[in-house]
């Protein structure tokens, strides 16, 4: 069993509610300090669309590690809001890419 089908397999109750666009038309980055604005803003101009996010995983995954990286430098409660907004991306790119 490969990772993409374990991502389809997590993903599978989700596939009947798709969300396309990006993550930045839902999220109103302007309630968002700076320095976190500055930590998501390539995180959320990726796609939502599903197959993007496995067809392109390692992008999605660099993108995302990218942004964990920045955001250590931004206040607690900045760390917890990315945390809590990139989920989506550090489950699929901890858990499954490893």
């Amino acid at each position: 069993m490969g990772p993409h089908f374990l991502l389809l397999l997590f993903m599978a109750p989700f596939l009947a509610v798709r969300v396309e666009g990006q993550v930045s038309k839902i999220i109103d980055t302007d309630k968002m300090s700076s320095c976190l604005q500055k930590c998501l803003k390539d995180v959320l101009e990726l796609p939502r669309d599903l197959y993007y996010q496995i067809e392109n995983l390692d992008t999605v995954c660099d993108t995302y590690e990218d942004s964990s990286s920045c955001v250590k430098d931004c206040d607690a409660a900045d760390q917890e809001s990315f945390n809590k907004i990139t989920t989506y991306h550090r489950l699929n790119c901890v858990e499954f890419r490893d």
